[in-house]
Protein backbone atom coordinates (compact mmCIF):
# COMPACT_ATOMS: atom_id res chain seq x y z
CA UNK A 1 0.00 0.00 0.00
CA UNK A 2 1.24 3.10 -1.23
CA UNK A 3 0.87 6.56 0.91
CA UNK A 4 0.93 10.29 0.48
CA UNK A 5 1.55 12.34 3.90
CA UNK A 6 -0.08 15.53 3.25
CA UNK A 7 1.57 18.06 5.26
CA UNK A 8 -0.88 20.67 7.31
CA UNK A 9 1.79 20.75 10.71
CA UNK A 10 -0.40 19.08 13.38
CA UNK A 11 -3.51 18.76 11.09
CA UNK A 12 -1.20 16.40 8.86
CA UNK A 13 -2.76 13.34 7.29
CA UNK A 14 -1.95 10.97 5.34
CA UNK A 15 -3.63 9.25 1.99
CA UNK A 16 -3.39 5.47 1.44
CA UNK A 17 -3.65 4.19 -1.89
CA UNK A 18 -4.54 0.73 -2.44
CA UNK A 19 -5.96 -1.70 -5.14
CA UNK A 20 -8.69 -4.55 -4.18
CA UNK A 21 -7.66 -4.44 -0.58
CA UNK A 22 -10.78 -3.00 1.47
CA UNK A 23 -10.19 -5.91 3.97
CA UNK A 24 -7.62 -3.71 5.41
CA UNK A 25 -9.63 -0.51 5.68
CA UNK A 26 -10.77 -1.21 9.61
CA UNK A 27 -7.39 -1.68 10.50
CA UNK A 28 -6.67 2.30 9.68
CA UNK A 29 -9.54 3.09 11.43
CA UNK A 30 -8.41 0.59 14.48
CA UNK A 31 -4.97 2.12 14.77
CA UNK A 32 -6.84 5.93 15.17
CA UNK A 33 -10.35 5.53 16.28
CA UNK A 34 -10.37 2.59 18.63
CA UNK A 35 -13.77 2.24 20.24
CA UNK A 36 -15.40 5.25 18.79
CA UNK A 37 -18.74 5.11 17.20
CA UNK A 38 -18.31 5.59 13.14
CA UNK A 39 -20.93 6.87 10.73
CA UNK A 40 -20.65 6.43 7.50
CA UNK A 41 -22.70 8.77 5.14
CA UNK A 42 -23.47 7.64 1.46
CA UNK A 43 -25.82 8.15 -1.19
CA UNK A 44 -28.41 6.03 -2.74
CA UNK A 45 -25.99 4.38 -5.76
CA UNK A 46 -22.87 3.57 -3.53
CA UNK A 47 -24.86 2.22 -0.76
CA UNK A 48 -27.11 -0.27 -3.30
CA UNK A 49 -23.27 -1.50 -4.43
CA UNK A 50 -21.34 -1.34 -1.16
CA UNK A 51 -23.26 -0.91 1.72
CA UNK A 52 -23.11 -4.88 2.60
CA UNK A 53 -20.00 -5.63 1.92
CA UNK A 54 -18.64 -2.19 3.92
CA UNK A 55 -20.43 -3.72 6.69
CA UNK A 56 -18.75 -7.45 6.35
CA UNK A 57 -15.57 -6.01 6.25
CA UNK A 58 -16.27 -3.76 10.16
CA UNK A 59 -17.65 -6.96 11.77
CA UNK A 60 -13.79 -8.18 11.44
CA UNK A 61 -13.23 -5.88 14.38
CA UNK A 62 -16.79 -6.53 15.63
CA UNK A 63 -17.64 -3.35 15.50
CA UNK A 64 -21.40 -1.70 14.39
CA UNK A 65 -20.74 1.38 12.30
CA UNK A 66 -24.06 3.52 11.44
CA UNK A 67 -25.02 4.33 7.83
CA UNK A 68 -26.62 7.41 6.91
CA UNK A 69 -27.80 7.35 3.17
CA UNK A 70 -28.80 10.41 1.13
CA UNK A 71 -30.04 11.14 -2.23
CA UNK A 72 -27.53 10.71 -5.35
CA UNK A 73 -26.91 14.32 -7.15
CA UNK A 74 -25.35 17.27 -7.08
CA UNK A 75 -28.84 19.16 -6.57
CA UNK A 76 -29.19 17.26 -3.04
CA UNK A 77 -26.00 19.11 -1.68
CA UNK A 78 -27.77 21.62 0.52
CA UNK A 79 -28.89 22.44 3.49
CA UNK A 80 -32.00 20.37 3.60
CA UNK A 81 -29.87 17.37 2.92
CA UNK A 82 -26.91 18.44 5.86
CA UNK A 83 -30.00 19.21 7.80
CA UNK A 84 -31.34 15.94 7.55
CA UNK A 85 -28.07 14.11 8.49
CA UNK A 86 -27.79 16.03 11.71
CA UNK A 87 -30.90 14.96 12.86
CA UNK A 88 -30.01 11.42 11.95
CA UNK A 89 -26.86 12.02 13.79
CA UNK A 90 -28.63 13.19 17.25
CA UNK A 91 -31.40 10.48 17.02
CA UNK A 92 -28.58 7.67 16.93
CA UNK A 93 -26.64 9.30 19.52
CA UNK A 94 -23.35 10.56 17.63
CA UNK A 95 -21.26 12.98 20.20
CA UNK A 96 -18.62 14.33 20.15
CA UNK A 97 -16.17 11.53 19.59
CA UNK A 98 -17.61 10.51 16.76
CA UNK A 99 -16.11 9.68 13.58
CA UNK A 100 -17.50 10.72 10.35
CA UNK A 101 -16.57 8.89 7.52
CA UNK A 102 -17.73 10.34 3.99
CA UNK A 103 -18.33 7.35 1.60
CA UNK A 104 -18.99 8.28 -2.17
CA UNK A 105 -18.13 11.08 -4.28
CA UNK A 106 -17.26 14.67 -4.57
CA UNK A 107 -21.22 15.28 -3.20
CA UNK A 108 -21.01 12.87 -0.55
CA UNK A 109 -17.39 14.37 0.67
CA UNK A 110 -18.07 17.35 0.28
CA UNK A 111 -21.37 17.45 2.37
CA UNK A 112 -19.74 14.67 5.16
CA UNK A 113 -16.77 17.11 5.36
CA UNK A 114 -19.12 20.06 6.14
CA UNK A 115 -21.33 18.53 8.57
CA UNK A 116 -18.36 17.15 10.76
CA UNK A 117 -16.95 20.63 10.36
CA UNK A 118 -20.04 22.03 12.07
CA UNK A 119 -21.43 18.80 14.62
CA UNK A 120 -20.84 19.64 17.78
CA UNK A 121 -18.24 22.63 16.29
CA UNK A 122 -16.44 19.80 14.89
CA UNK A 123 -15.79 15.75 14.84
CA UNK A 124 -13.30 13.91 13.24
CA UNK A 125 -13.36 12.97 9.32
CA UNK A 126 -12.53 10.59 6.95
CA UNK A 127 -13.00 10.51 3.37
CA UNK A 128 -13.39 7.11 1.27
CA UNK A 129 -13.67 8.42 -2.40
CA UNK A 130 -15.69 5.77 -4.89
CA UNK A 131 -15.59 8.31 -8.02
CA UNK A 132 -12.20 9.14 -10.01
CA UNK A 133 -12.97 12.79 -9.92
CA UNK A 134 -13.25 12.65 -5.77
CA UNK A 135 -10.02 9.98 -6.08
CA UNK A 136 -7.81 12.60 -8.04
CA UNK A 137 -9.59 15.90 -6.90
CA UNK A 138 -12.21 16.64 -4.01
CA UNK A 139 -11.41 14.17 -1.25
CA UNK A 140 -7.72 16.09 -1.05
CA UNK A 141 -7.27 19.49 0.67
CA UNK A 142 -9.74 19.83 3.76
CA UNK A 143 -12.54 21.73 1.53
CA UNK A 144 -16.07 21.36 2.36
CA UNK A 145 -19.20 22.76 1.41
CA UNK A 146 -22.45 22.62 0.33
CA UNK A 147 -24.62 24.40 -2.34
CA UNK A 148 -26.79 27.60 -2.35
CA UNK A 149 -29.58 28.10 -4.90
CA UNK A 150 -27.58 31.22 -5.79
CA UNK A 151 -24.26 30.05 -5.89
CA UNK A 152 -21.87 26.59 -5.78
CA UNK A 153 -20.16 25.72 -2.47
CA UNK A 154 -21.22 29.12 -0.98
CA UNK A 155 -21.48 27.69 2.55
CA UNK A 156 -18.85 25.54 3.67
CA UNK A 157 -15.11 25.53 5.76
CA UNK A 158 -11.12 24.33 4.91
CA UNK A 159 -11.59 21.05 7.67
CA UNK A 160 -8.87 18.70 7.32
CA UNK A 161 -9.88 14.58 7.09
CA UNK A 162 -8.08 12.40 9.73
CA UNK A 163 -6.99 10.14 6.53
CA UNK A 164 -7.95 9.45 3.31
CA UNK A 165 -8.52 6.21 2.01
CA UNK A 166 -8.28 5.46 -1.57
CA UNK A 167 -9.25 2.14 -3.32
CA UNK A 168 -9.29 2.39 -7.23
CA UNK A 169 -11.58 -0.84 -7.20
CA UNK A 170 -14.55 1.40 -6.42
CA UNK A 171 -13.72 2.11 -10.42
CA UNK A 172 -14.89 -1.14 -11.42
CA UNK A 173 -18.63 -0.03 -11.01
CA UNK A 174 -18.70 3.90 -11.88
CA UNK A 175 -20.30 4.67 -15.41
CA UNK A 176 -18.31 5.79 -18.52
CA UNK A 177 -19.74 9.44 -17.82
CA UNK A 178 -18.37 9.43 -14.38
CA UNK A 179 -15.06 8.79 -15.64
CA UNK A 180 -14.93 11.64 -17.90
CA UNK A 181 -15.64 13.96 -15.16
CA UNK A 182 -12.71 12.54 -13.48
CA UNK A 183 -10.59 12.78 -16.30
CA UNK A 184 -11.69 16.79 -16.31
CA UNK A 185 -9.55 17.05 -12.93
CA UNK A 186 -6.91 15.18 -13.61
CA UNK A 187 -6.47 17.36 -17.05
CA UNK A 188 -6.57 20.54 -15.38
CA UNK A 189 -3.66 19.33 -13.24
CA UNK A 190 -1.59 18.61 -16.30
CA UNK A 191 -2.61 22.13 -17.78
CA UNK A 192 -1.90 24.02 -14.69
CA UNK A 193 1.24 22.42 -13.27
CA UNK A 194 2.97 19.54 -15.19
CA UNK A 195 2.83 19.62 -18.89
CA UNK A 196 4.18 15.98 -19.30
CA UNK A 197 1.54 15.12 -17.01
CA UNK A 198 -1.00 16.29 -19.78
CA UNK A 199 0.54 15.28 -22.32
CA UNK A 200 0.58 11.79 -20.56
CA UNK A 201 -2.82 11.72 -19.92
CA UNK A 202 -4.13 12.73 -23.39
CA UNK A 203 -2.47 9.90 -24.99
CA UNK A 204 -3.57 7.45 -22.26
CA UNK A 205 -7.18 8.49 -21.63
CA UNK A 206 -8.89 5.92 -23.58
CA UNK A 207 -7.40 3.15 -21.07
CA UNK A 208 -9.09 4.65 -18.07
CA UNK A 209 -12.23 3.14 -19.97
CA UNK A 210 -10.65 -0.28 -19.72
CA UNK A 211 -10.06 0.67 -16.34
CA UNK A 212 -6.13 -0.35 -16.81
CA UNK A 213 -4.39 -0.23 -13.15
CA UNK A 214 -1.02 1.17 -13.88
CA UNK A 215 -2.80 3.70 -15.70
CA UNK A 216 -5.56 4.45 -13.50
CA UNK A 217 -3.22 4.34 -10.41
CA UNK A 218 -0.52 6.60 -11.88
CA UNK A 219 -2.81 9.16 -12.86
CA UNK A 220 -4.58 9.47 -8.76
CA UNK A 221 -1.70 9.38 -7.75
CA UNK A 222 -0.20 11.95 -9.64
CA UNK A 223 -3.39 14.75 -9.50
CA UNK A 224 -2.82 14.16 -5.58
CA UNK A 225 0.76 14.72 -5.51
CA UNK A 226 0.50 17.57 -7.67
CA UNK A 227 -2.57 18.92 -5.30
CA UNK A 228 -1.04 18.55 -2.37
CA UNK A 229 2.12 20.69 -3.60
CA UNK A 230 -0.12 23.34 -4.08
CA UNK A 231 -2.24 22.64 -0.88
CA UNK A 232 0.63 22.42 1.69
CA UNK A 233 1.80 26.20 0.62
CA UNK A 234 -1.60 27.75 1.14
CA UNK A 235 -4.78 25.96 2.79
CA UNK A 236 -6.52 28.35 2.44
CA UNK A 237 -7.06 29.87 -0.38
CA UNK A 238 -5.17 33.23 -0.16
CA UNK A 239 -2.52 32.41 -3.05
CA UNK A 240 -1.58 30.15 -4.78
CA UNK A 241 -4.70 27.58 -4.18
CA UNK A 242 -6.40 29.75 -6.46
CA UNK A 243 -4.82 28.44 -9.40
CA UNK A 244 -6.88 24.96 -8.84
CA UNK A 245 -9.64 26.55 -9.79
CA UNK A 246 -9.01 26.83 -13.48
CA UNK A 247 -12.01 26.43 -15.72
CA UNK A 248 -14.38 26.65 -12.49
CA UNK A 249 -15.71 30.15 -12.63
CA UNK A 250 -17.22 29.49 -16.03
CA UNK A 251 -17.91 25.73 -14.65
CA UNK A 252 -19.77 26.78 -11.50
CA UNK A 253 -21.93 29.56 -13.44
CA UNK A 254 -22.85 26.81 -15.73
CA UNK A 255 -23.94 24.41 -12.77
CA UNK A 256 -26.01 26.86 -11.11
CA UNK A 257 -27.87 27.87 -14.09
CA UNK A 258 -28.81 24.37 -14.96
CA UNK A 259 -29.78 23.27 -11.46
CA UNK A 260 -27.26 21.18 -10.88
CA UNK A 261 -29.18 18.79 -12.71
CA UNK A 262 -27.57 19.42 -16.17
CA UNK A 263 -24.01 19.54 -16.56
CA UNK A 264 -22.69 16.41 -14.01
CA UNK A 265 -19.15 18.81 -12.42
CA UNK A 266 -16.12 17.68 -14.59
CA UNK A 267 -18.05 17.87 -17.77
CA UNK A 268 -18.71 21.54 -16.53
CA UNK A 269 -14.72 21.87 -15.97
CA UNK A 270 -14.48 20.18 -19.26
CA UNK A 271 -15.77 23.45 -20.90
CA UNK A 272 -15.05 25.78 -18.62
CA UNK A 273 -11.07 24.70 -19.21
CA UNK A 274 -11.37 25.47 -22.86
CA UNK A 275 -12.96 28.60 -22.28
CA UNK A 276 -10.19 29.61 -20.20
CA UNK A 277 -7.55 28.98 -22.48
CA UNK A 278 -9.37 30.79 -25.13
CA UNK A 279 -9.09 33.92 -22.73
CA UNK A 280 -5.21 33.12 -21.74
CA UNK A 281 -4.89 32.92 -25.47
CA UNK A 282 -7.05 36.01 -26.37
CA UNK A 283 -4.76 37.60 -23.04
CA UNK A 284 -1.50 37.23 -25.46
CA UNK A 285 0.11 34.43 -22.88
CA UNK A 286 -0.59 30.88 -24.61
CA UNK A 287 0.97 30.25 -28.03
CA UNK A 288 -1.28 29.50 -30.77
CA UNK A 289 0.34 26.25 -30.90
CA UNK A 290 -0.26 25.20 -27.55
CA UNK A 291 -3.82 26.42 -27.54
CA UNK A 292 -4.48 24.37 -30.39
CA UNK A 293 -3.10 21.56 -28.48
CA UNK A 294 -5.62 22.31 -26.24
CA UNK A 295 -8.46 22.54 -28.01
CA UNK A 296 -8.04 19.48 -29.45
CA UNK A 297 -7.51 17.16 -26.72
CA UNK A 298 -10.59 18.70 -24.46
CA UNK A 299 -12.61 18.35 -27.73
CA UNK A 300 -12.27 14.78 -27.66
CA UNK A 301 -14.12 14.78 -24.86
CA UNK A 302 -16.56 17.75 -25.23
CA UNK A 303 -18.09 15.53 -28.52
CA UNK A 304 -18.95 12.69 -25.94
CA UNK A 305 -20.59 15.56 -23.41
CA UNK A 306 -22.31 17.18 -26.30
CA UNK A 307 -24.13 13.88 -27.77
CA UNK A 308 -26.18 14.70 -24.60
CA UNK A 309 -29.22 16.72 -25.99
CA UNK A 310 -30.21 18.09 -22.81
CA UNK A 311 -27.16 19.11 -22.45
CA UNK A 312 -26.50 20.90 -26.33
CA UNK A 313 -30.44 21.99 -25.77
CA UNK A 314 -29.60 23.82 -22.08
CA UNK A 315 -26.16 25.50 -23.83
CA UNK A 316 -27.55 26.80 -26.81
CA UNK A 317 -29.98 28.72 -24.07
CA UNK A 318 -27.25 30.35 -21.67
CA UNK A 319 -26.81 33.93 -22.85
CA UNK A 320 -23.74 36.33 -21.88
CA UNK A 321 -25.65 38.07 -19.53
CA UNK A 322 -27.00 35.39 -17.59
CA UNK A 323 -23.55 33.67 -17.42
CA UNK A 324 -21.56 37.09 -16.40
CA UNK A 325 -23.91 37.71 -13.43
CA UNK A 326 -24.09 34.54 -12.47
CA UNK A 327 -19.73 34.63 -12.57
CA UNK A 328 -19.89 37.96 -10.56
CA UNK A 329 -21.99 36.21 -7.63
CA UNK A 330 -18.87 33.62 -7.17
CA UNK A 331 -17.81 33.60 -3.45
CA UNK A 332 -14.21 34.27 -5.49
CA UNK A 333 -15.39 37.27 -6.92
CA UNK A 334 -14.97 40.86 -4.73
CA UNK A 335 -16.78 44.26 -5.39
CA UNK A 336 -17.54 42.64 -9.41
CA UNK A 337 -13.77 41.95 -9.62
CA UNK A 338 -13.29 38.41 -10.84
CA UNK A 339 -9.96 36.60 -10.35
CA UNK A 340 -9.14 35.06 -13.33
CA UNK A 341 -7.11 31.70 -13.29
CA UNK A 342 -5.12 31.84 -16.71
CA UNK A 343 -2.19 29.33 -18.67
CA UNK A 344 0.96 31.12 -18.97
CA UNK A 345 1.53 27.79 -20.83
CA UNK A 346 1.03 24.02 -20.86
CA UNK A 347 1.87 23.36 -17.16
CA UNK A 348 2.48 26.95 -15.72
CA UNK A 349 -0.84 28.81 -14.34
CA UNK A 350 -1.32 32.41 -12.61
CA UNK A 351 -4.08 34.46 -11.71
CA UNK A 352 -5.50 37.57 -12.85
CA UNK A 353 -7.57 40.26 -12.31
CA UNK A 354 -7.44 42.88 -14.70
CA UNK A 355 -8.89 40.96 -17.63
CA UNK A 356 -11.08 43.24 -19.68
CA UNK A 357 -14.65 41.88 -19.68
CA UNK A 358 -15.08 42.25 -23.07
CA UNK A 359 -12.25 39.13 -23.71
CA UNK A 360 -13.65 37.25 -21.64
CA UNK A 361 -17.63 37.61 -23.38
CA UNK A 362 -15.61 36.77 -26.94
CA UNK A 363 -14.38 33.66 -25.00
CA UNK A 364 -18.37 32.66 -24.47
CA UNK A 365 -18.83 33.78 -28.02
CA UNK A 366 -16.09 31.00 -29.17
CA UNK A 367 -16.91 28.81 -26.49
CA UNK A 368 -20.94 28.94 -27.96
CA UNK A 369 -19.58 28.55 -31.50
CA UNK A 370 -17.85 25.38 -30.72
CA UNK A 371 -20.74 23.68 -28.99
CA UNK A 372 -22.84 24.29 -32.04
CA UNK A 373 -20.34 23.32 -34.77
CA UNK A 374 -18.82 20.23 -33.04
CA UNK A 375 -19.54 17.02 -34.15
CA UNK A 376 -21.27 15.02 -31.62
CA UNK A 377 -19.69 11.89 -32.16
CA UNK A 378 -19.35 9.23 -29.38
CA UNK A 379 -16.05 7.58 -28.83
CA UNK A 380 -16.04 4.04 -28.13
Amino acid sequence: MNTLQINFGERSYPIFFSHDRLEKLPDNFQQQFAEKQLFFITDTIVAGLYEEKIRNVFKSLGRRIHVIIIQDGEDFKNLTTAEKIFTELIEQGADRKSVIVGFGGGVVGDISGFVASTYMRGVPFVQIPTTLLSMADSSVGGKVAVNHVLGKNMIGAFYQPKFVYIDDIFLRTIPRREIICGLAEIMKYGLILDKTFFEWTAANYEKFFSFDKAVVEHAIMRSCELKAQVVEKDEKENDIRAILNFGHTWAHALENLGEYRILKHGEAVFLGMLAASHVSWMNYRLTDKEFKEIEKTLLNFLKEILADKDITQFLDSVTWNRIWNKMLSDKKASHNTLRWVVLNRIGEAATEENIDPTLVEKSFVYLKSTIQKTDHVIHR
